[in-house]
């Protein structure tokens, strides 16, 4: 996850993705999915993203932080 790893530097780059897929009929759920993520790193939206959207991607969020944390504790 771009969110989890970049942080808000990647804000950009997913800005540019919806800009390219801003057409409805050329959206799939990853629109929503990524203006989620920039609404959690703090970028602005013109609208909010779907309240299903933000859920989805809080719960990914927390599966790859717990999978990193993990990861990190095999490491030790």
């Amino acid at each position: 996850m771009s969110a989890m790893l970049a942080g808000p530097d990647a804000i950009g780059a997913m800005e540019t993705y919806l800009d390219r897929i801003v057409d409805q009929p050329r959206r799939d759920q990853s629109f929503e999915m990524v203006a989620a993520a920039i609404a959690h790193l703090g970028g602005k939206l013109p609208a909010g993203p779907a309240a299903w959207a933000v859920e989805a991607f809080e719960e990914l969020l927390a599966m790859a932080q717990d999978l990193q944390q993990r990861f990190r504790v095999a490491r030790a």
